[in-house]
C-alpha cells in the first residue's frame, strides 16, 4: 500500500490512525472523565521557537506538530503517525473541522527536515479537497487562536496556549481509559526536551535523549542487581560440595530406582574416567549425549563436565536430519548413548560410547579441576527465527542463575524437584541444577507420563514433588487442587494467563521466568500475587542477580516507563556467544553501552517497563505484524482474547503474506469449564461428524442434537416457553429427584437441570435412535442426568414399540389409525392457517412420510424395579410422556412406593372414561388432580395432568430459569463474545477476522505451542464465519429454490432448512419446485434428513450424474 499520504490516508488506515501507549491503562480507569496535564515551556524556550519560525518563514504551529510528530514516531516506531489538526475554512460551516495531518520521518531525519516535512504535509490537507473519516486518528494537536477548535475527544488533545505575554503552555486533555496519568506526564516532558533541540538543524530525530536525568537515574537504579556468590568453582566442585555435606541423602528418583548423592558422584566419576583414558577429551571438546530422560542421562551430563568439556544434548526423538546437522556443526567429539540406540543413530564416524557396556575403569582416577570459563554445555535452539544454532554457556554462566534460583526459590534438600523439561531444551538444564547443587531430590518421570499430564499429576503427588517448570500451554491441562503437594510453580516460555496464575494463588507460589537459550537459562523472573488482573499481561519480572535489562530503542537508547524497547540483556548470565559463527556473535553480543567491560545479548523480543520496574514481554519483534497500515504484536491480540473468561489460550497469525491481502486469524481453545458445551461440541465433531451435523440452536442459545427439527421447536415452545409441565402447584428444590419417563431427546430434563440446580433427573428413552440423541444431549452439559436406555411399563421384559422416524413424539407400544388423522388435521390446519390449499395428492404424501413407522424391540421396566435398583426413597416429580401407556405405569407400581412419590405431571390419553377412571384412580392414592384441556379436544384426544400432594392452583414457573438468552453452548455464540470483549480492547482492524476453535493445543517436545503444526491443523477446526457460497452448479441452483421457497437472500450452503424458517408446508413448496427441476430425485422425507443445501445437492449429485459440477468457489470451511 506503501507510505501513507493525504491523498491515500483512508485505504492506509481504513478504521483511522490510533496511537496508543505500550503499557495499557488500568481497567478501573475505563469510562472516566477526561483529564487535563499542563506543561510549561518558560518564555525563554517559547521565544526560541518564535525565532526559529520567522527565521524559516514557517509557523510556531509547524513546529510543534513537527516534534510530536517526532515523539509519536519515537514511541510507536513508525515512519509514518497521523494527528488531527484543526481547519475553520469556509468548509467547517459552524462547526469545528478536523484534517488529518500526517507526518513521517526517519531516526536519521534531521530537526530541519521534519519541520519541512510537516510544512508541506499542513499545505497538503489544507488544499485536499477528498472526503476521509473523522476523526482520522486518536491524536489532535491545536494552536489556541489560530485555527479554530478541535473535535470530539477520542484519545489525547495537544492544545499549545499562550502563557502570559511571553511564554507557551502545552495543556495535555487525556482519556484515562486511553492514556495513564503517569505516562501524559512523561510525554509532556518528553515533548519539551524535543521542542529544546529543534533549533539546532543539524540534530537527528533519533539521538536525542528523551531521558530527563531524573528517568535515567532511576533505571540505572533497576540495574542494581548484584549479588555474592561462589565465584571461580565449576559445576562438578559444586555438586562435590552437596556431595560431601550429604552423601547418603536421595539425589535423584527414576521409575523404581534411586541413588544417593554419594552413589550418583562414584556413578558419574567411573564414565568421566573412561571417557578421559579412552577418548582423549580436552577441555571445552563437545559431547553429544543420545539418551533418553533417564539416570544414565544425569550421570552422562556430569561425567562430561567433570572431563572439562561440554554437553550437547541430543533427543533420540528429534528428525535425523536435526540431529545430523547438530553433531555435524558442533564438532562433537563423542556421543554417548545406549546400545538399544545404536541403530537409530544418524550415520558418522563421531566415536561412540555405550554406557551400558563400560569398560573396566579404576574409579580412583584423578580428574584436573575445571575452569569456571570453561564450557559446560551446547544447546541449540529450537529454529523458529531461522537455522538453530548452538548456542555456548560456561560454567560461571550457568551457575548464577542456578545460585540466583536456589536462594530465589529457598530450595533446601527437603525440596523435590520434578525434572519436566525435555534434555533438549535448557530448562531442564536448570531443573537438575537447582537439584543437586542445592541437596534436594531430583525426580525424573517416565517419559510417557508427560503426555499424560493427569497420570503426571498423580505421579507428583505419589513421589511428593515440592516445585515444578511448566510451559503455560502444558500448565493449562491443570487445576491447582490437583498439584496437592506443589510450593511452587514455576512458567516460562510464553505468555502465562492470569486467570490461570490467580486460580493458582491459593495453592502455592507462581513464578513467570522470561529468558533466551543465549541467556543462560533464564535472565528474569517474577513472582506473582493478586494485583495481576485480567485483560493485562503478566510482567516478566525482574532481572536476575549480576543481570541487567535493559530497553532501548532503534538507536540503542533507552526509552522512557511504559514505552515499547527491544530487550536487550548483560551481566554473568549471557551466554558466551554462538559456537562457529564468530559474526553472528559479534551482531548479536555487543558491547555493553552502559557498563565497560561486558557483554550486551540483543535479544530480537520487545517489552517495556511499568511503574514499579517490572518489566513486560510484549513479543518478538518479528512477531510485530503490520495490517491496514497500522503495527501491533500478536501477543497483544493472544492476552486480550486469553483474558475472556471462556478462553483458556488463544494464538493470532497472519493467514496470507502481507503482499497478498493478509487476514487476521485467531486459533482459540476453549476453557474446559467456562466453555464446557463448546469443548465436548468440538470433540464430538471430531469423534462423530454424523451426530454433530444433527445440532440445533434453541431460541435461548442452548444446542441439542435432534432427530426431527421441527419437532424440537414444538418440545422447546412448550417445555421452555410455555413451562407446561410446571403449572397448578408443580415444584422443585435443589437436591429433588426426577423421573422423566418418555425422555425423548431430554429436551424436559435439561429444561428443569437448567431451571433448578442440584436435581437430580433419570431419564427413559426406549428407541435407540431417539435415546442417542438423549444420551448426547446430556453429555452436552455438567448436569445430573443419568439416561436409560429403556422404557417404563408394567412389566420388566422386552417389548416391540412402533417408531416414527419423522415424528418421534408418535412414537410408542400402540400404532393405530387415529394417529395418522391427528397429522392430517394437523397439517390441515396449519396450511389453511397460512392460507394455503394443498392438492389431495401432496397431503396424502406428506402425511404418509410424517406417519412411516417400523417396529423396533425395546427393554422396559416398572418404576418400582428403578427405584429399588437405583435406591430411590423420593421422587419429587414423575413426568410422563408416553403416548397411550401411562395407566400401564402406574398401576404397575407398587403400593409402598407410592408415598415416595410427591407430584406427578404427565400427558393422558384416552376417551372420556378411561382418563375419569385414571384421575379417580390417583386421587385415591392421596394426590389432588388438577386436568387441563387443549383448545380442541377433538383434534388433539389428551389432556394434561397436574397432582401434587397439597392443593394449589396458582402456575409456577422455576426460581432461576433464563427463559432467553444467557448460554454461550456454541462456537458462533463464542467467538461473538469473544469479538465484543476483544472490541473494548483493540481497535477494529485488529479483532481476527476469523476466529477458529481447537480441542487441544498442540505441543513441541519442549512444552510450547507448536506453531508449524497449528497453520497446518486449519482445515480441521470449526470456524464461526460467514455465509458459505455454492461450491458447484448444483448448489447454486437449489440455493435459488431456497431464496424463493424462504424469502430471504442470506443462505449459506451449510444452513439448516428449518433453522431458517422452514416447515412442513414449506417443505412442500420446496418438493413442487424440486421436483420441476429434479424429477424423482427427492421426496419429503429425504428433505426432512438431510435440510442443508450440501446434503441435497450431493444426493442429487449421486442420483444424477449428468448435472455439471463445475467449481464456483474456494473449497469448503467448516462453519458452525
Amino acid at each position: 500500500m506503501g507510505t501513507a499520504t493525504i491523498h491515500n490516508i483512508a485505504a492506509v488506515y481504513p478504521q483511522g490512525y490510533t496511537f496508543t501507549a505500550a503499557a495499557p491503562v488500568n481497567a478501573g480507569e475505563a469510562g472516566m472523565a477526561a483529564e487535563t496535564y499542563s506543561y510549561e515551556l518558560g518564555t525563554s524556550l517559547s521565544g526560541t521557537l518564535r525565532d526559529l519560525a520567522n527565521d524559516h518563514e514557517t509557523g510556531l504551529f509547524v513546529i510543534f506538530c513537527a516534534a510530536l510528530g517526532m515523539l509519536l514516531r519515537r514511541y510507536s516506531w513508525d515512519e509514518t503517525v497521523v494527528v488531527n489538526i484543526p481547519f475553520s475554512g469556509a468548509a467547517a460551516g459552524n462547526g469545528p473541522v478536523q484534517v488529518p495531518l500526517v507526518l513521517t520521518g526517519s531516526a536519521g531525519s534531521s530537526m530541519r527536515e521534519c519541520m519541512e516535512q510537516a510544512r508541506q504535509s499542513m499545505i497538503d490537507s489544507y488544499r485536499y479537497n477528498g472526503e476521509w473519516s473523522l476523526p482520522a486518528s486518536n491524536i489532535t494537536i491545536t494552536l489556541e487562536g489560530t485555527y479554530g477548535k478541535a473535535g470530539p475527544l477520542t484519545g489525547m488533545h495537544v492544545c499549545i496556549v499562550r502563557d502570559g505575554n511571553a511564554g507557551f503552555r502545552m495543556n495535555m486533555h487525556y482519556l484515562p481509559s486511553v492514556f495513564s496519568a503517569a505516562f501524559v506526564s512523561r510525554m509532556a516532558g518528553h515533548l519539551g526536551i524535543l521542542l529544546r533541540n529543534v533549533p539546532v538543524p543539524s540534530v537527528k530525530a533519533g539521538a536525542v535523549n528523551l531521558l530527563t536525568a531524573e528517568e535515567e537515574a532511576w533505571l540505572q537504579q533497576q540495574q542494581n542487581t548484584a549479588k555474592a556468590f561462589l565465584r571461580d568453582i565449576s559445576i562438578p566442585e559444586a555438586f562435590a560440595a552437596q556431595v560431601k555435606n550429604a552423601p547418603a541423602h536421595t539425589a535423584l528418583l527414576f521409575e523404581n530406582r534411586c541413588l544417593t548423592y554419594e552413589e550418583l558422584s562414584r556413578a558419574a566419576a567411573r564414565l568421566a574416567s573412561q571417557i578421559r583414558q579412552q577418548h582423549m577429551i580436552q577441555e571445552n571438546d563437545i559431547i553429544g549425549i543420545y539418551l533418553p530422560k533417564s539416570e544414565e542421562w544425569i550421570v552422562a551430563m556430569l561425567a562430561v563436565m567433570s572431563c572439562g568439556a561440554a554437553f550437547l544434548p541430543l533427543d533420540p526423538a528429534s528428525p535425523a536430519m536435526r540431529t545430523t546437522h547438530m553433531i555435524q556443526d558442533a564438532g562433537v567429539k563423542l556421543l554417548i548413548t545406549h546400545t538399544e540406540l545404536l541403530l537409530k543413530m544418524p550415520a558418522g564416524d563421531t566415536p561412540v560410547l555405550a554406557v551400558d557396556m563400560q569398560a573396566d575403569v579404576a574409579t580412583a582416577t584423578t580428574l584436573p579441576p575445571v575452569s569456571d570459563a570453561a564450557l559446560a554445555y551446547v544447546i541449540y535452539t529450537s529454529g523458529s527465527t531461522g537455522v538453530p544454532r548452538g548456542v555456548m554457556v560456561t560454567h560461571r554462566q550457568c551457575l548464577n542463575t542456578i545460585f540466583d534460583h536456589i536462594d530465589r526459590f529457598n530450595i533446601t534438600a527437603g525440596d523435590r524437584i520434578l525434572q519436566f523439561a525435555a534434555m533438549s531444551f535448557d530448562v531442564a538444564v536448570c531443573e537438575i541444577l537447582i537439584a543437586l547443587l542445592s541437596g534436594a531430590t531430583l525426580v525424573l518421570p517416565p517419559e510417557r507420563l508427560v503426555s499424560e499430564p493427569e497420570s503426571l499429576a498423580a505421579f507428583m503427588e505419589e513421589k511428593k514433588v515440592s516445585l515444578a517448570m511448566f510451559t503455560p500451554s502444558y500448565y493449562k491441562f491443570y487445576k491447582p487442587a490437583q498439584l496437592r503437594t506443589l510450593r511452587a510453580v514455576i512458567t516460562g516460555g510464553e505468555m502465562p494467563s492470569p486467570h490461570d496464575i490467580l486460580q493458582s494463588l491459593p495453592y502455592f507460589d507462581y513464578y513467570n521466568a522470561y529468558g533466551p537459550t543465549e541467556c543462560a537459562i533464564c535472565a528474569a523472573i517474577y513472582k506473582a500475587d493478586d494485583s495481576i488482573t485480567a485483560g493485562r499481561p503478566v510482567p516478566v519480572g525482574r532481572p536476575l542477580a549480576n543481570t541487567a535489562i535493559y530497553l532501548l530503542d532503534p538507536k540503542g537508547k533507552q526509552v522512557p516507563v511504559g514505552c515499547k524497547g527491544e530487550i536487550c540483556i548483560a551481566g554473568e548470565g549471557t551466554a558466551a556467544g554462538y559456537l562457529a559463527q564468530p559474526a553472528l556473535t559479534a551482531a548479536q553480543f555487543t558491547a555493553d553501552p552502559f557498563r565497560a567491560g561486558r557483554r550486551m545479548y540483543k535479544t530480537g523480543d520487545l517489552g517495556y517497563m511499568q511503574e514499579d520496574g517490572n518489566i513486560v514481554f510484549m513479543g518478538r519483534e518479528d512477531s510485530q505484524v503490520k495490517l491496514n497500515g497500522m503495527r501491533i504484536s500478536l501477543e497483544e491480540i493472544n492476552r486480550v482474547i486469553t483474558a475472556h473468561p471462556a478462553v483458556k489460550a488463544a494464538y493470532a497469525y497472519l493467514q496470507q503474506p502481507a503482499d497478498a491481502g493478509s487476514r487476521l486469524a485467531c486459533a482459540v481453545l476453549p476453557d474446559a469449564e467456562a466453555a464446557y458445551t463448546v469443548n465436548k461440541l468440538l470433540k464430538i465433531r471430531q469423534e462423530q461428524p454424523d451426530l454433530f451435523n444433527k445440532r440445533y440452536h434453541l431460541p435461548n442459545g442452548l444446542t441439542l442434537f435432534t432427530v426431527n427439527n421441527n419437532e424440537a421447536a414444538l418440545l422447546y415452545n412448550e417445555i421452555f416457553e410455555e413451562q407446561l409441565y410446571f403449572r397448578h402447584g408443580i415444584q422443585l428444590q435443589p437436591g429433588d429427584v426426577v423421573i422423566d419417563a418418555g425422555a425423548n431427546i431430554g429436551m424436559f430434563s435439561l429444561f428443569v437441570t437448567h431451571a433448578c440446580k442440584g436435581l437430580q433427573v433419570y431419564a427413559f428413552e426406549p428407541i435407540p435412535d431417539v435415546y442417542d440423541m438423549l444420551d448426547a444431549n446430556t453429555q452436552l452439559y455438567e448436569q445430573q442426568i443419568k439416561t436409560f436406555n429403556c422404557g417404563l411399563s408394567d412389566e420388566d421384559s422386552t417389548v416391540a414399540f412402533h417408531y416414527y422416524p419423522n415424528n418421534t413424539a408418535l412414537s410408542g407400544m400402540y400404532a393405530d389409525s387415529s394417529k395418522e388423522m391427528l397429522v392430517r388435521n394437523s397439517i390441515t390446519a396449519s396450511s389453511a392457517a397460512e392460507g394455503i390449499t394443498l392438492a389431495t395428492a401432496q397431503l396424502d404424501q406428506l402425511v404418509k412420510e410424517k406417519t412411516y413407522s417400523y417396529q423396533v424391540q425395546c427393554p422396559v421396566k416398572r418404576l418400582s424395579t428403578i427405584m429399588k435398583e437405583q435406591n430411590l426413597q423420593e421422587i419429587a416429580l414423575l413426568k410422563i410422556d408416553v403416548e397411550h401407556n401411562e395407566s400401564r405405569i402406574l398401576n404397575a407400581i407398587e403400593d409402598e412406593d407410592w408415598p415416595k412419590i410427591r407430584q406427578i405431571v404427565m400427558e393422558l390419553h384416552g376417551n372420556e372414561a378411561e382418563r375419569r377412571q385414571m384421575k379417580e384412580m390417583l386421587a385415591g392414592k392421596g394426590f389432588f388432580v388438577q386436568e387441563v384441556f387443549p383448545d380442541d379436544l377433538d383434534a388433539i384426544p389428551l389432556t394434561m395432568i397436574y397432582c401434587v400432594r397439597e392443593k394449589s392452583v396458582q402456575h409456577n414457573t422455576v426460581p432461576g430459569l433464563p427463559l432467553t438468552g444467557g448460554y454461550i453452548t456454541d462456537a458462533a455464540q463464542l467467538a461473538a463474545d469473544i469479538r465484543k470483549h476483544a472490541a473494548a480492547y483493540l481497535s477494529p482492524v485488529f479483532i481476527p477476522a476469523d476466529l477458529y476453535f481447537i480441542s487441544q493445543l498442540p505441543l513441541t517436545a519442549n512444552g510450547k505451542i507448536d506453531q508449524e503444526q497449528l497453520r497446518m491443523l486449519e482445515n480441521e477446526w470449526t470456524q464461526e464465519a460467514g455465509i458459505i457460497p455454492p461450491r458447484n452448479e448444483t448448489e447454486a441452483a437449489l440455493l435459488e429454490l431456497w431464496q424463493d421457497v424462504l424469502q430471504i437472500r442470506e443462505i449459506g450452503i451449510a444452513d439448516n432448512f428449518f433453522d431458517k424458517g422452514g416447515n412442513s408446508l414449506r417443505v412442500i413448496r420446496l418438493l413442487d419446485l424440486l421436483q420441476k427441476q429434479y424429477p424423482g430425485l427427492l421426496s419429503a422425507s429425504d428433505l426432512f434428513d438431510m435440510p442443508t443445501i450440501e446434503q441435497q445437492a450431493a444426493l442429487i449429485n449421486s442420483k444424477y450424474s449428468g448435472h455439471s459440477q463445475k467449481s464456483t468457489a474456494t473449497p469448503e470451511v467448516f462453519t458452525l
